[in-house]
Formats: C-alpha cells, sequence, structure tokens
C-alpha cells in the first residue's frame, strides 16, 4: 500500500521484478521504501496531492493497517465527507500535519510581522510541522507575540532555534517593564549560552532503532561520566530558562544552575524506562517519552541517529542534588 503512495513505485516493482540484470538489496521494507522513493524522485517525502500531506515512507509503514486504508480511501476521494473527521482526529493522534495547516503558520508569522525575513525562505519539512506544532502553544497569540517575533529573528539563523528565542522572550521577560524587558533577556543569554557548550553532546544510533538499544546507548554512555546534552544551544538555553528555576544569575551561580539541571536529567534518564517511540512526518526523527513519577523528559534520536534531550521538566519540590567541588 505505501509502495503504491510513490509515484512510480508499483511500475519500479513490476520492472525490477521482471528485469533479468536488475538487482536490488535492501535491509528490509523500511529501506527500500526510503530507496525507491529518493531513486525516483530525488526525494526522501512523498506527497499526497488531494489530502495536502508531505510525509516520509517510514511514517506511512508505521502506521496501523486501518489507517492506513483509512488515508487511501481520503486520498482517492471514496468517501471523502464521512472520512473528514475521521482523517483529522488519525492526524492529531499521529501528530501529522497538512498543507493547510502550513498556510495557517504563514498567516500566523504575517500576524507577528515577521513573515518576509529571510530566515523562513527556505523551510524545511520539519521547519513547517515545528511552526504549525507551535501555532497550537498558547505563546503564539501572547499579546507580546509581535515583540518576541523580533527579538528571536534578530537572534535566530534556524526556524527551531527562532522559536527557542520566542519561548525565551516570553517565558523571562513577564518578570521585567517594557523599556527593561530586551536588555534582560539578552543579558540571560549572555551568561546561558557559553554554558550551553558542555550541554551539547550525546550518543549516536544507526538511525531508528528499538528501545533496546536506545538504552544500551543511553547506559554506555552515562557510564563514562558524560550527560545527554541538547540538539543546539538556544534549546538548552530555552529549557534551562522554562524549567530550571532560573532567575538571572551569571557567572558561576548559572553555570551552578545549568550544571544542577542537567544532574537531574541524568539522574531521570540513568533509570526510567523509556516509553514507545513516535516515529516524525519525516519518517526519520524520534522521539521517545521518559516518565518517572513527577518528572518527565523527551528524548529525541535525529535522522543522523544522535540522541539529545529535547526536553526536561524536573521535579520541582525535589531537594537539589550535590554538586562536586
Amino acid at each position: 500500500m505505501v509502495l503504491s503512495y510513490i509515484d512510480g513505485g508499483l511500475q519500479w516493482y513490476m520492472w525490477a521484478a521482471n528485469e533479468a540484470i536488475a538487482q536490488f538489496h535492501f535491509a528490509d521494507e523500511r529501506a527500500m521504501l526510503m530507496d525507491v522513493q529518493a531513486g525516483l524522485h530525488a526525494s526522501p517525502f512523498i506527497l499526497l496531492p488531494r489530502i495536502g500531506l508531505l510525509v516520509g515512507p517510514a511514517k506511512l509503514l508505521a502506521l496501523k493497517l486501518d489507517d492506513l486504508r483509512a488515508l487511501h480511501r481520503a486520498e482517492t476521494a471514496e468517501e471523502s465527507g464521512i472520512l473528514a473527521r475521521d482523517l483529522e482526529r488519525w492526524a492529531a493522534d499521529e501528530r501529522l500535519f497538512f498543507h493547510r495547516d502550513f498556510q495557517a503558520t504563514d498567516a500566523m508569522l504575517e500576524a507577528m510581522r515577521v513573515a518576509s525575513a529571510p530566515l523562513f525562505q527556505a523551510r524545511s519539512l520539519m521547519d513547517q510541522v515545528a511552526l504549525a506544532q507551535f501555532r497550537r502553544d498558547p505563546l503564539s497569540s501572547s499579546p507580546l507575540a509581535a515583540e518576541a517575533a523580533a527579538f528571536a529573528v534578530a537572534q535566530a539563523r534556524t526556524v527551531p532555534a527562532f522559536l527557542d528565542y520566542f519561548r525565551i522572550y516570553l517565558h523571562f521577560s513577564a518578570q521585567f517593564p517594557g523599556d527593561r524587558r530586551t536588555f534582560a533577556v539578552e543579558s540571560a543569554l549572555a551568561a546561558l549560552l557559553p554554558l550551553s557548550f558542555s550541554a551539547l553532546d550525546g550518543p549516536r544510533v544507526a538511525g531508528p532503532v528499538e528501545p533496546g538499544v536506545v538504552r544500551a546507548s543511553l547506559t554506555s554512555w552515562l557510564a563514562t561520566g558524560r550527560t545527554i546534552g541538547f540538539s543546539r544551544a538556544s534549546l538548552a538555553v530555552q529549557q534551562v530558562i522554562a524549567n530550571a528555576s532560573y532567575s538571572g544569575e551569571t557567572g558561576r551561580a548559572a553555570a551552578v544552575v545549568m550544571t544542577r539541571y542537567l544532574t537531574r536529567a541524568t539522574a531521570l534518564l540513568s533509570h526510567a524506562e523509556l516509553g514507545p517511540a513516535r516515529l516524525g512526518q519525516d519518517g526519520a526523527t524520534m522521539t521517545y517519552p521518559v516518565r518517572a513519577r513527577s518528572e518527565a523528559a523527551d528524548l529525541e534520536i535525529s535522522p543522523e541517529g544522535v540522541i539529545t534531550l529535547a526536553r526536561y521538566l524536573p521535579d520541582t519540590n525535589a531537594e537539589a542534588p550535590a554538586l562536586p567541588e
């Protein structure tokens, strides 16, 4: 079924099956779908034009068969009126976004007066997905949204970093009057960004793998005394400001805040079980939830196989861990 969504996919399969001199070797069905899509179209994504969905073939392969059949009926216009609500529910469950969702993010950026910024002129699929997810965040409709967006555009060089800086501005500036907000956030960035360089590391696995492989990789990594860091400096700062009770510390005091936050995250990751993986719309990014009592984290595996923290919510009532002298 997934192969039929690749334009020319079934025809290629029949050709390959009957062409005596054609020999292809694939590790599994997932690898075959990805290679056929990329080989025929020089793109990793399947386009379903009727419903406006751009998606990695591995994501479709991971769906339940009933959901895949419903998707097929919607794309081929069978019972389309009946399926509209089911399609919306299914997309929400799977965290998939359509072309109309991306158009709505354009309107959001227009309202923030940053749509014309060069930063947004070459968005990837996962950039679009991140913006569509952000549009559902109450922060996106804050009275200070335009102010935060202007600040974020000035700081960021990528779309994910723009979202980090937007959240940083709103999380940290709320406690300051208007004429001091920008200066306060810039001071916080000056204190925390250099400290984030020690929080940008993580183990590597061979692409999407089973939870047992991820757990083994984590255990080996943490056994050496290293921490699991973030995928980018701006995300490390955003998480510390949002979740580590940071209140403007600088120097040694700021380093203590960062170290304690990472120490707590490491303690959680060292013993807590990994929840069921969620495959991203690109079919290559994976997210594992980690939960233990009143703590929570999300681990992300990039398409390159690097394991990093996407989020860590500490137990605010727990005693702060002792730090080495």
